[in-house]
């Protein structure tokens, strides 16, 4: 008798524990839930405004004035630099609307890295012909969009 008793709680026990594999088991089919990427929320006319408009105007008025001191060509390397930054975010998260688009802030990229290459080598006249390109490359775009 107690063998039988014994037979059947071990039956119940491993049939409790199949159970509880199987429920697992089941558990791992189901697709894990992915987190979503928190949004880019920076609209194209914060980006222009908070970045683009100002570091160009910085950029622009620093070259005119033509200090070549130290203090000056890093701080306008900057400006380059983060012009060159928002030729990246101007094409993601779908704001990329058209060719033209596409097209300045590819110009916008390679033109400002260079206006870096050239404030790094403290060659203004360089940086101040590459910079010039550079607007016409805004230019273009805000032509096409800009209402």
């Amino acid at each position: 008798m107690r063998r039988l008793v014994a037979v059947v709680a071990l039956g119940a026990m491993l049939a409790l524990m199949a159970s509880l594999v199987l429920d697992s088991a089941q558990g791992q089919d189901k697709p894990k839930k992915q987190k979503k990427k928190p949004p880019r929320v920076a609209s194209v006319h914060v980006i222009m405004e908070k970045i683009v408009f100002p570091n160009c105007k910085a950029l622009g008025a620093g070259l005119k004035k033509g200090d070549t001191s130290e203090e000056a060509l890093h701080e306008l390397a900057e400006s380059a630099a983060l012009l060159n930054e928002a030729g990246f975010l101007l094409m993601q998260n779908k704001r990329c609307p058209s060719k033209t688009w596409a097209q300045a802030a590819a110009r916008l990229r390679r033109c400002s890295a260079v206006v870096y290459e050239k404030l790094e080598a403290k060659d203004l006249q360089g940086a101040q012909k590459a910079f010039k390109a550079m607007t016409q490359a805004c230019k273009n775009c805000h032509d096409a969009h800009k209402k």
